[in-house]
């Protein structure tokens, strides 16, 4: 069962209460240039410039890593701050450290712009925000260059820089495709940020495979990043939940049982908090019957109720665009075409939405493929040598609106918004 989360981006989140920590400035290059000045919309631009002078993202004011921060927050809808895995410590400091803070948290470094990308200065300690890309050359926003605590816009080749991509301006709020595998006696993720066969953006591998283990893939902690756990069979018969808030190996962030041996794990946003949370699907029968709890711990489960035949596969999504999520079932007809019964209330009863998309032998998958709030259908077709994409935009019967080839046959896929904060 592959279980997958909804996006919930909180744009420009602030963080207070700036207590005892050492802040660093982002120095600057002071290469010379040519520049066009525009629009400043930073907003401390007037304020102080001293070492008391902290802005809510935990970095000095008027510095470029400042300016950099805000820019990620208010245009690119991402929640970042200097204590990127919110731990307590602070992990990009001054700028010079940012390329090596970005690879360690799995996220992408080429020297490829994008707009909304952050432009790091090659043999240099100075961050910029790409705003345009050109054949040859990209334009950057930026603050403090050549140390004069302002704004400042310059075009330069692109040779100039490596490119940091958090969460670029071409991307969206939509699921794009991933994959992964045992490797090593861990799961090797491969995720991409777009729905395209293109190379993967992060690769990280976490989670024991020893045993019985399934993947589930949610928005945990409600930071608006999709990213992994696993589910392990203990020895005396529960289900062990071991659910990570980054892209990258490491222990655990929250871990509890619940449900037992047997039970089919489901994950969904059930009360449009924001945050995906769990679930279980068990056999009544010749019913599946349905357990989910809004909260990722241990503890009574909110949520019960019967819905679909056990010769169907349980899935879970926003059907309506209403910010929370229900379940539905797939079914192989007698033709090999699937069918899939789609239900907005997370209560036992009839299905209110069908939908006649895929064939029998594929993976159904769900997810929001076009960024507008809705969940719709996917199918992954493992040919001879790959893994081939079907997805649609809309819960109605129809032709693939994106088809594509990625990962192979060994892979198994799973979807999720990989570009938020993580």
């Amino acid at each position: 069962m592959i279980t997958i989360s909804r996006k919930s981006t909180s744009i420009g989140m602030l963080y207070g209460a700036l207590i005892g920590a050492l802040f660093l400035f982002g120095a600057v290059s002071l290469l010379l240039g040519n520049s066009a000045q525009a629009a400043d919309d930073y907003p401390y631009s007037d304020d102080c410039v001293h070492s008391g002078c902290v802005d809510p993202w935990r970095f000095y004011k008027r510095q470029c890593t400042s300016f950099v921060a805000w820019r990620l927050n208010a245009a690119n809808g991402l929640v970042f701050n200097n204590d990127y895995d919110r731990d307590g410590s602070l992990d990009f400091r001054d700028a010079s450290n940012w390329k090596a803070a970005a690879q360690h948290f799995g996220i992408r470094v080429d020297n490829t712009p994008a707009v909304g990308a952050v432009a790091w200065q090659k043999g240099g300690n100075h961050v910029a925000w790409v705003s345009e890309v050109h054949d040859t050359t990209v334009t950057i926003e930026e603050y403090n260059y050549g140390y004069n605590y302002s704004y400042n816009r310059r075009t330069k080749p692109k040779t100039m820089f490596e490119y940091i991509h958090f969460k670029d301006l071409s991307s969206s709020n939509a699921f794009t495709a991933g994959i992964y595998t045992q490797a090593g006696g861990s799961y090797e993720f491969h995720l991409n940020n777009q729905n395209a066969g293109n190379a993967a953006d992060r690769i990280f591998r976490y989670g024991n495979t020893s045993g019985h283990h399934t993947v589930v893939m949610g928005d945990w902690n409600g930071n608006g990043t999709t990213t992994a756990g696993v589910v392990s069979t203990t020895s005396d018969g529960k289900l062990k939940w071991w659910l990570r808030n980054k892209h990258s190996g490491g222990n655990a962030d929250v871990t509890f049982t619940y449900g037992s041996a047997g039970d089919i794990p489901v994950v969904g946003d059930w009360d449009g908090n924001g945050t995906v949370t769990i679930g279980v699907v068990k056999k009544s029968g010749s019913s599946w019957r349905w357990y989910l709890r809004n909260s990722n711990s241990a503890g009574a489960t909110h949520h019960k109720f019967n819905y679909g035949s056990t010769n169907s596969t349980p899935i879970t999504g926003d059907w309506n665009g209403n910010g929370t999520w229900s379940q539905g079932v797939v079914y192989p007809r007698s033709d090999d075409r699937l069918r899939w019964l789609l239900r907005n209330s997370l209560n036992g009863g009839g299905y209110q939405i069908e939908v006649i998309y895929g064939r029998r032998g594929m993976t159904p998958i769900t997810g929001d493929w076009d960024g507008n709030g809705t969940f719709t259908p996917g199918a992954v077709q493992k040919t001879s040598t790959n893994l081939k994409w079907h997805l649609r935009n809309s819960n109605t019967s129809g032709v693939a609106d994106h088809a594509f080839t990625y990962g192979s046959r060994s892979h198994r896929p799973i979807v999720g918004d990989w570009d938020g904060v993580n």
